[in-house]
């Protein structure tokens, strides 16, 4: 009896103290005891399982709900695009274009269920001319008469045509959209044709608004223009082109698709801000100072140099040409093509508006922009960075026209 009262005590005992321990059962020299024990350990690693399980079952549940999310924002996106396409806009085309038009290679959609950090990026644009003009009107209210030309625009018209402006490029930009969106036309061709016909048509209603530009002050009206035209025009662009708003705006999107080139992206936006300055802070201040020194229809070398050869060298290079050199650009290490066969038509319209041009030179100007004009914007074009050749284009071409009419040909005569 004193046996078994003593050990039914140590045998409660060590099973206390190994189910503790450990719930894994003991072998060797303890496995008389691990088969008395087996009913005690048994829970301890089913209980284990089941908090395993429970653990696998909530990842699963949290992957699924993950995936229900993005399956309905992926589903949503797709629902919105069909809608689009289904709205057609009077062309009675639904179904998304599976090849380009004419040869040419078939524009990507973008993909608006992200909203790169390049694109939020393009806000540094007007801010940047935004800040430029906040410090020249602070300067210019410390005093007044002596920095005049700092003054901000004070017209209440030149605002009102800043807006109206923007609607035009919208409008226009929307039809041809809609040739890239339903009928798969390249962006070399819609994105040229604002190009073309836009800058082409500067230069005639410079010519015959001269005295209503001659009102402004040359200084005042490069202020003006390339500060505060520029912000104006980059910020309205900026809002209505910024990519949540072409998401969920139509007519912002499809008119987008008519300038934004498949390889631009994701800088598309940051570009095309960039080249909107090339009119604003580059084109008005060199056409004020033609105007005001009278030099009549050259006005005409820069502007067809730039629209009609620079405007139709990337549509003839993507479909014609066979022999490609690499420029860079700006904000990115990428490498772009452009070929020979583009720029032989910048070097020709140069060459076609110098003679368009030449009634107003004489022999010697004539020989000089032959020889000088249309090979050095050639070359510039060429060298030029991605999106850049515009600004660069008419800043050698203005410089030239000065150095050969206003420096060298005086200094003959």
């Amino acid at each position: 009896d004193n046996n078994l009262s003593n050990q039914v005590p140590n045998r409660l005992h060590r099973r206390i103290i190994f189910s503790l321990q450990t719930p894994f059962p003991f072998t060797s020299n303890s496995s008389t005891l691990s088969s008395t024990m087996g009913d005690i350990e048994t829970p301890a690693p089913a209980k284990e399982v089941v908090v395993q399980d429970e653990t696998a079952e909530t990842a699963a549940d949290k992957n699924a709900t993950e995936a229900a999310t993005d399956a309905d924002g992926s589903a949503g996106d797709e629902k919105l695009e069909e809608e689009i396409d289904e709205c057609c806009c009077g062309l009675l085309k639904k179904r998304r274009p599976t090849r380009g038009c004419c040869g040419f290679e078939l524009e990507e959609r973008p993909d608006f269920s992200v909203w790169e950090k390049e694109d939020k990026q393009a806000a540094f644009i007007p801010l940047f001319f935004l800040v430029v003009g906040v410090i020249g009107a602070i300067i210019y209210f410390i005093d007044k008469d002596r920095f005049e030309a700092l003054a901000p625009p004070s017209d209440t018209s030149w605002y009102l045509g800043q807006v109206i402006a923007t609607i035009i490029l919208a409008s226009f930009w929307f039809p041809l959209g809609c040739l890239v969106w339903y009928l798969g036309v390249s962006v070399a061709i819609t994105r040229k044709i604002t190009h073309t016909l836009l800058i082409t048509l500067i230069p005639i209603f410079a010519v015959y608004g001269t005295r209503e530009i001659r009102e402004i002050s040359f200084f005042s009206m490069v202020w003006e223009e390339a500060v505060w035209g520029s912000f104006f025009q980059c910020i309205f662009i900026t809002i209505i082109y910024c990519k949540p708003v072409r998401k969920w705006v139509p007519f912002f999107r499809i008119a987008f698709a008519s300038v934004e080139r498949t390889e631009d992206r994701p800088f598309a936006l940051n570009w095309l801000l960039m080249q909107l300055t090339a009119g604003t802070a580059v084109a008005a201040p060199m056409l004020q100072w033609m105007i005001d020194e009278e030099k009549g229809i050259l006005i005409f070398i820069p502007y067809l140099a730039v629209s009609l050869g620079d405007g139709l060298a990337e549509p003839v290079g993507k479909r014609w040409g066979k022999h490609k050199y690499q420029v860079s650009a700006l904000f990115t290490q990428r490498k772009f093509t452009r070929s020979y066969e583009g720029s032989a038509c910048v070097f020709f319209f140069t060459l076609v508006a110098v003679l368009i041009s030449i009634s107003a030179m004489n022999w010697v100007e004539l020989v000089l922009c032959i020889l000088t004009v249309p090979i050095s914007a050639t070359l510039i074009e060429a060298k030029s960075m991605h999106t850049f050749d515009n600004h660069m284009m008419q800043l050698g071409i203005w410089f030239l026209l000065w150095l050969i009419f206003d420096v060298i040909s005086p200094a003959i005569s």
